[in-house]
């Protein structure tokens, strides 16, 4: 009798103080030590390749300070160390970084977008200590406002910056994969305020396709980069919602062939998505705007983890991050049920890694907290159960 009514007793008290957590595929959780130390204002962030010595590397360009903090990523706990040289002069009010893929010379590069100085900085990336060594400063146009590198199509590396300026317009650059210099091939004019960039994996021509957001106009311009006759023309111009900022493409098609695409909406923090077509390069709405925070800023699509695609939104207003899980097959976004993860002050910025060993690593770049938040993503999902029990001895 005594046993049964100590087992009752630890089934009520059981019951009233159980506590679940709960932590999904996808799900963001923030590493020790982070937030790390940047320079003033930072306003993207990026992750290098996995270079040909087996080192990760990530870079925050500063706003304020008119630099770039540069790091080596340990790949077990994604702790973030200060690369040599760090941080790296560049051109004045530096908006957004990226890195290229590997060259077929073997060459890593990286390129800052200079909005005040209306030009870019490229570097040489030592691929063993992340060390930046200056390669050019070139003039693209008014403010420039992001920046992106192709991936390598018919042996062809190619360089997109918008400006935004009073004429906006788009420059593509191919790029001399030994030498990193740039040349010219195309320069467009499109929609107003332009900001953000994204080159889409080789779609099923050989082709690339460029999105550009125009932020005056509620649009994102999409142009088609014939690599075998280095020329670009327009595919078309395409609704988004308010203000948008920040674009992506999927890394992967979705199963019926299509590519994917998602804008930021700054105005109404939501974001965009669209399935796109890889012969037409057309963009098709699909399940969408999705809500996200306010002040939605960037958006970046995940590496495949344990078979499964995510999307990460930085909300700059909300100070958070908002992560879902991007159905393969429809391309709908669903939140991950712990979504959002705090950040630092206004994130600017957001980009994961890619796979290193069995873990993947999500960064934030802080405008407002001066710092880089760095998460580890899950790469499965489980549960944590706590049960306080008390015992009345009386």
């Amino acid at each position: 009798m005594r046993i049964a009514q100590l087992y009752f007793i630890f089934f009520i008290v059981a019951q009233q103080s159980l506590i679940i957590h709960t932590s999904f595929v996808g799900s963001f959780q923030e590493i020790a030590s982070s937030p790390f130390s940047a320079g003033t204002n930072p306003a993207s962030s990026a992750f290098s390749p996995i270079t040909t010595f087996g080192k990760l590397f990530a870079a925050v360009p500063n706003f304020g300070s008119a630099n770039i903090s540069t790091y080596t990523v340990d790949q077990t706990t994604g702790f973030l160390t200060p690369a040599p040289g760090s941080p790296v002069a560049c051109g004045n009010q530096p908006t957004y970084l990226a890195f290229s893929p590997i060259t077929t010379a073997g060459n890593l590069f990286a390129a800052v977008t200079n909005f005040a100085d209306g030009d870019i900085s490229t570097y040489l990336v030592d691929q063993n200590t992340g060390a930046f060594t200056p390669i050019a400063t070139v003039f693209t146009g008014t403010q420039p406002s992001g920046v992106a590198f192709s991936p390598i199509a018919s042996g062809n590396l190619y360089l997109a910056v918008p400006n935004t300026g009073l004429v906006s317009n788009l420059s593509i650059y191919s790029v001399n994969q030994t030498t990193g210099a740039l040349a010219l091939i195309s320069a467009f004019s499109i929609g107003n305020t332009a900001k953000l960039v994204a080159c889409s994996p080789i779609i099923a021509t050989g082709n690339l396709l460029v999105a550009v957001v125009n932020q005056g106009d509620n649009t994102v311009s999409v142009f088609n980069i014939n690599p075998v006759f280095n020329i670009a023309f327009l595919v078309g111009t395409f609704a988004t919602g308010p203000s948008p900022i920040g674009v992506a493409f999927a890394p992967v098609p979705l199963t019926g062939g299509d590519f994917l695409a998602a804008v930021t909406n700054n105005g109404d923090g939501t974001v965009s998505v669209y399935s796109v077509n890889q012969a037409t390069g057309v963009f098709t709405p699909i399940g969408s705007p999705v809500a996200a925070g306010s002040g939605a800023n960037n958006v970046a699509f995940s590496p495949l983890i344990a078979g499964e695609l995510f999307a990460a939104v930085v909300n700059f207003n909300s100070s958070n991050v908002s992560v879902y899980q991007v159905d393969r097959t429809t391309g709908f976004f669903t939140p991950l049920g712990d979504s959002p993860y705090a950040t630092g002050a206004q994130p600017d910025g957001i980009n994961y890694s890619p796979k290193v060993g069995s873990k993947f690593f999500a960064i934030t770049g802080n405008f407002g907290s001066d710092d880089a938040s760095v998460f580890e993503v899950s790469t499965q999902s489980c549960n944590a159960l706590t049960v306080y029990l008390t015992i009345n001895p009386s």
